[in-house]
């Protein structure tokens, strides 16, 4: 089968950039996946996107941050892999950015709100209320939950992630509905701004945490070229710097989608390496200013 790739559905091609791509590039790597393809049997002609598919075999094509096209590559249909190692920087939950490099180093943790909201409404049956006349706490709720998403803009996030309904049955129009809204932004003034768009009383408020002194420098000498992120997550990592504990953090880039807290994280064994690589050195120079 012969078909252009979809944002779901990337290259299966990750063996054979392994290590490629952190020797060589992305053009190396291309021209060495597809000769080693073609060497292999697969594709039995490439180029200038014409292929001639081996049985059993599919077209993919890609494109890499920068912009430049890999031509058809024929691999096997049945191989399933992650994306490819030029996919954007995983900030915890999903959020991108450009960076090729394989670690990046937390500024912040950002800024949580948590509350809730009640919906009053009239419980009534389900057969017998005609529409105009039902008092729907669940619709009130409905738009509410909208109205959430739509509060989130510039970066922050917003969440209405359960509800509890009353009386809670299939045939009976709800009458009060609780709402549970999560809010987070990567400053005090945007978490602010968050809070009144939604227009909730949070509960529970914990304003953004930075990552400081020694350990961040010492990150930050060691990776003078990482991009610099703020969490949307919560770590163990804001627990101690919260408390007054000089702390920092690194990243590794995601090959699954920027998915996170999850069984479903991914990142390459290289990658992970060079992230404990510049924890050792971070640590090193930790160690040499207190023995100075």
């Amino acid at each position: 089968m012969i078909r252009p790739m979809t944002d779901d559905d990337w290259p299966r091609v990750w063996p054979f950039f392994d290590e490629i791509v952190q020797s060589g590039g992305m053009d190396a790597a291309i021209d060495k996946v597809v000769s080693g393809l073609t060497s292999s049997g697969v594709v039995s002609a490439v180029g200038d996107g014409v292929t001639a598919p081996a049985v059993g075999a599919e077209v993919i094509g890609w494109t890499d941050q920068r912009g430049s096209h890999a031509e058809h590559v024929v691999t096997p249909a049945d191989q399933v892999v992650p994306k490819p190692p030029q996919v954007p920087w995983e900030v915890a939950g999903g959020l991108y950015v450009a960076g090729g490099t394989a670690v990046g180093v937390v500024t912040a943790i950002a800024g949580q709100a948590r509350g809730s909201v009640t919906f009053e409404g009239r419980a009534d049956h389900a057969g017998t209320t005609p529409m105009d006349e039902r008092a729907d706490a669940l619709v009130e709720a409905a738009a509410f939950v909208l109205r959430v998403r739509d509060a989130a803009k510039g970066g922050v996030r917003a969440t209405v992630g359960a509800l509890e309904i009353e009386p809670g049955a299939m045939n009976v129009v709800p009458a009060k509905v609780t709402a549970a809204v999560d809010a987070r932004a990567a400053t005090a003034e945007q978490l602010d701004a968050l809070i009144e768009a939604i227009g909730f009383e949070p509960a529970w408020r914990q304003d953004p945490i930075a990552m400081s002194g020694p350990p961040l420098e010492a990150l930050r000498v060691v990776l003078p070229d990482a991009p610099e992120l703020v969490s949307g997550a919560g770590h163990d990592a804001m627990v101690l710097a919260a408390a007054g504990v000089p702390t920092a953090m690194l990243f590794v880039r995601s090959l699954n989608g920027g998915v996170s807290h999850s069984p479903e994280e991914l990142s390459s064994e290289g990658d992970v390496e060079l992230g404990v690589e510049a924890l050792t050195a971070a640590l090193g120079r930790l160690v040499a200013a207190v023995d100075g």
